[in-house]
């Protein structure tokens, strides 16, 4: 089995036999199973939108030392208003952030198409 697969799939997708496959990997590694048990605690503050939790995550992900959420802590610190916003506030720029998206792939589409016929 694939242990990447194993730690990013959410809990309760994974079938029994799974569960203890990665139950064994995270005994035998400890900083794996601290970065498990973290990823599954950001998963369940942003599921639940809880901003008070998100303080308490942020504090034990810092003192984990573990690089990658050390970062990601520091990340969140920068933009921290906009991360408790996303958290407590019902609405959300994704649909537009969607568009802009596919409108940025137009245009360098079409830059390609031009430069590509110039080129010609």
């Amino acid at each position: 089995m694939n242990t990447r697969w194993l730690c990013l799939r959410p809990p309760e997708q994974l079938d029994d036999e799974e569960r203890r496959a990665l139950q064994r990997v995270l005994d035998e590694d400890p900083p794996l199973a601290t970065a498990h048990a973290l990823m599954q605690r950001f998963r369940q503050v942003v599921r639940e939108r809880d901003a008070s939790g998100l303080d308490r995550w942020l504090e034990d992900a810092a003192a984990s030392e573990l690089p990658p959420f050390v970062g990601f802590t520091r990340g969140i610190a920068v933009d921290r208003e906009a991360v408790v916003a996303a958290l407590t506030h019902p609405w959300s720029t994704g649909l537009v952030e969607g568009h802009v998206h596919k409108i940025k792939l137009l245009k360098r589409q079409a830059l390609r198409v031009m430069i590509t016929d110039k080129l010609k």
